[in-house]
């Protein structure tokens, strides 16, 4: 199943295959968008790392944002990655959700949260997002293909 922009439909089933995923992401991700479905929180541990470890470039209300068509009103964080250690935080995580069905009927959440997140090439365009309450997520198929042999070479 692909969106109109080519994206396909990407369910996640455990811990490995997220892993793989953030690694992927690391390597092709210039921006990463937060957005807060319920509203700003000034607690949320996930803007609270971000702010700590990228820059923030956009920060705004908004009704309509990647994977939704309207929705009420959220906030929506725009951040520039000068450094990869946001992945280190995301992947203390077991997942942003685990679809237990490809039908992705069914859900479990983790303690990731509802925030939903994408991540955007140098030219800001969708690498991968989640709408993480509903467990959809999407990715462009040239992620799944990436060459992570780098990280032997890096050590990790």
């Amino acid at each position: 199943m692909a969106d109109e922009s080519g994206m396909i439909f990407y369910p996640i089933y455990d811990y490995a295959q997220y892993e793989s995923l953030l690694l992927r992401l690391r390597k092709l991700s210039r921006y990463v968008v937060l957005v807060q479905i319920d509203g700003e929180a000034a607690d949320d541990p996930h803007v609270l790392q971000a702010m700590e470890t990228m820059v923030l470039v956009d920060k705004k209300p908004v009704c309509k944002w990647l994977g939704t068509v309207a929705s009420r009103r959220a906030m929506q964080y725009e951040f520039f990655l000068n450094t990869k250690a946001f992945f280190n935080y995301l992947l203390q995580y077991p997942s942003f959700f685990f679809n237990e069905r490809s039908d992705y009927s069914s859900i479990e959440n983790t303690s990731f949260g509802l925030d939903d997140i994408a991540f955007l090439d140098k030219d800001r365009k969708p690498l991968f997002y989640t709408t993480t309450h509903e467990g959809l997520a999407w990715v462009r198929p040239d992620v799944l293909n990436v060459d992570l042999s780098y990280l032997q070479r890096q050590g990790g």
